[in-house]
């Protein structure tokens, strides 16, 4: 299955799928790290789990509104279509970034809330501990939230046009985009986990030493309540008040109701714990502080910033020597001359100051070898095929005369006989052998002109030739190459402008053009009516010739293939003579072009250049 098919259905799987294992992770570490009253243990956790499938249900739209925007290039590659630009490709590219800033923003947010939906009883201090958790747990699924996202663009863009991923790679090569990038995922990957055990470390000691300092706390309000302030003459009020006093510099204020209180202990509004206790005659309520102060959490927040930092340090400093063993190993593999892979002699020392780096190195090199038996069978074929052109050129040449000569020979002996006492039978043999001849001497020298144009020696003798006079010629020459089969009409424009053009090979080519019209077959078996039509259109500085082939049952598509030389023509030897045909217009600066639809007859259209001196035609008037 094509990778772009169901390419956003599984990006908005994933990401809502981590989203969720983002919560499920804070609520696993929840009991262990914040060790919160099992009281409300378990309302916490289902708060937790409920925002976070809420949280995966934005994710999932969120990401869905992001994808949107490349709904066109996904679409263009889930088709095949080679219609996507390099900025495209970028753009996917950066895509998994995108969606990880996506990921930290909703989470964020709905750890945010979650502390904030804390039950009564959950302090604020351990609310804000939720919060730094959340975030670790954030930063723990983001490593793989980022490899997944990467890792299924990546099979995006390796269906995507070669050309446009080649351009948008020299693009960020040129920036030094890699390099930044492998630097920063390095960091990355390094950071999060050093950071994610660094501060649950903290907030784990910090969890341990506020419930040992809340547990003392709440034993020494207990025995100020029972042994200090109940024990006392309750009409002594200046041994109570003495005993208050004392309390409340070790930061317990004591209060004396009149009430019937039962033993309890509960927060206030000012987030403080406050023990009820009951007493002979009245109740005593005790309030102490729930935070364990800066003694207590400075040296771990130090620890846990300390240890973020020293490993962000090593993260950079491990991610420049790495990026810079990279940057070195393929610099060495693009500077790798072909000459050097051919003699085999390769240099595989590539210094590396970390062994993976240079494994990596030492196996690209490894391929040289390869590289190489490939690029020696390149060159062998290269020499093959230069030898073979330089074997058919001789060759051409060496039997060129020996085949013309004894050929224009029987021509001439042909012509020069006296026909007057000839029967019919004799002048109807004479014609074959004229007529065949003729064309065996054309097609000898459409071989020469096809190997010489192909050898790049073919050479032009230009002159200024009125139109007409060699389009009638090319006329008469495609008659008599057709054999005088089918029916010729030739059309030419009033006022054409001479032309400068061989007076040779030109008609020569469009002669071939026109026979091969006339040979075409017709349904009815009645021959082809050709139309050759010469005209300069309005503000054109070339001249347009039309080869109208009427009703045949030759293509436009088949013409086509014939003149790209990927068919064989249905008139014998003139295969080769319509490709030579469109190199000789094209030396001209001309051109042949073949139109009409697929499966419908067609029409050639062939451009030959005026004379750059000559002004353009004006633009005919139009009727008032």
């Amino acid at each position: 299955m094509n990778a772009a098919v169901s390419f956003s259905k599984r990006i908005i799987a994933q990401q809502s799928l981590l989203t969720v294992a983002t919560f499920a992770s804070l609520a696993a570490f929840v009991p262990a790290v914040l060790r919160p009253d099992d009281s409300i243990l378990g309302e916490v956790l289902l708060r937790i789990i409920g925002i976070g499938i809420i949280a995966a249900t934005i994710t999932a739209g969120a990401v869905h509104l992001r994808l949107n925007r490349h709904r066109y290039t996904i679409r263009s590659l889930a088709l095949g279509s080679k219609a996507v630009e390099p900025d495209e490709i970028n753009a996917l590219a950066r895509l998994p970034t995108r969606l990880l800033i996506i990921k930290w923003i909703i989470e964020g947010i709905a750890i945010t809330i979650a502390a904030n939906a804390r039950p009564s009883q959950l302090g604020g201090e351990v609310a804000r501990e939720l919060v730094l958790l959340g975030i670790m747990a954030t930063l723990a699924t983001s490593v793989p939230a980022l490899v997944t996202a990467q890792t299924t663009v990546g099979r995006l863009i390796e269906i995507a046009p070669r050309e446009a991923v080649a351009a948008n790679l020299a693009e960020l090569a040129a920036r030094g985009e890699p390099r930044r990038v492998s630097r920063r995922n390095l960091t990355f990957a390094v950071v999060i986990p050093v950071a994610l055990v660094g501060v649950s470390g903290a907030l784990a000691s910090y969890a341990h030493l506020r419930a040992l300092t809340d547990a003392s706390r709440r034993e020494t309000a207990t025995i100020i309540g029972r042994g200090v302030v109940a024990t006392g003459d309750t009409r002594d009020h200046v041994s109570q008040r003495a005993a208050i006093e004392a309390a409340r510099k070790l930061g317990y204020r004591v209060a004396l109701t009149d009430d019937e209180l039962r033993e309890q202990i509960t927060r206030d509004e000012k987030d403080e714990w406050l023990l009820a206790l009951p007493l002979e005659r009245g109740s005593v309520t005790i309030a102490f502080p729930s935070k364990l102060g800066l003694y207590g959490s400075a040296p771990l927040a130090a620890v846990a910033v300390g240890v973020a930092l020293l490993a962000f340090l090593v993260a950079r400093v491990v991610a420049r020597l790495v990026s810079s063993d990279l940057s070195r190993a393929a610099e060495r593999l693009r500077t790798l001359g072909t000459q050097e892979i051919l003699e085999g002699k390769p240099d595989p020392r590539i210094e590396a100051r970390f062994e993976v780096v240079g494994e990596l190195a030492r196996s690209a090199m490894a391929l040289t070898e390869r590289f190489r038996v490939f690029a020696a069978a390149q060159e062998r074929a290269l020499e093959a095929k230069e030898t073979a052109r330089r074997m058919r050129g001789l060759f051409f040449a060496s039997v060129s005369h020996d085949l013309k000569s004894p050929l224009n020979a029987i021509l001439g002996f042909a012509d020069s006989i006296d026909r007057s006492e000839m029967t019919a039978a004799q002048n109807e043999s004479l014609d074959l052998i004229a007529n065949r001849g003729r064309e065996l001497v054309a097609l000898i020298e459409t071989i020469l002109d096809a190997a010489r144009v192909e050898a790049g020696q073919l050479k032009l003798s230009r002159k200024v030739v009125p139109l007409a006079t060699w389009l009638t010629h090319a006329a008469r020459l495609g008659r008599e190459l057709a054999q005088e089969a089918g029916d010729l009409k030739v059309e030419v424009g009033e006022g054409l402008p001479p032309t400068d053009i061989d007076p040779v090979h030109l008609p020569r080519a469009l002669a071939v053009v026109i026979a091969h019209a006339l040979r075409a077959p017709t349904a009815d078996g009645s021959g082809a009516r050709v139309t050759v039509r010469a005209s300069l259109p309005a503000r054109e500085r070339r001249i347009r010739i039309e080869i109208d082939h009427g009703s045949t049952l030759v293509t436009s598509a088949e013409l086509a293939a014939l003149f790209a030389r990927q068919s064989s023509s249905r008139g014998r030897g003139l295969t080769l003579g319509l490709s030579l045909a469109r190199s000789v217009f094209e030396l001209h600066q001309g051109s042949i072009e073949v139109h009409g639809e697929p499966d419908g007859p067609p029409l050639v259209l062939a451009y030959v250049p005026v004379i750059a001196s000559l002004p353009p035609p004006p633009a005919p008037k139009k009727a008032p």
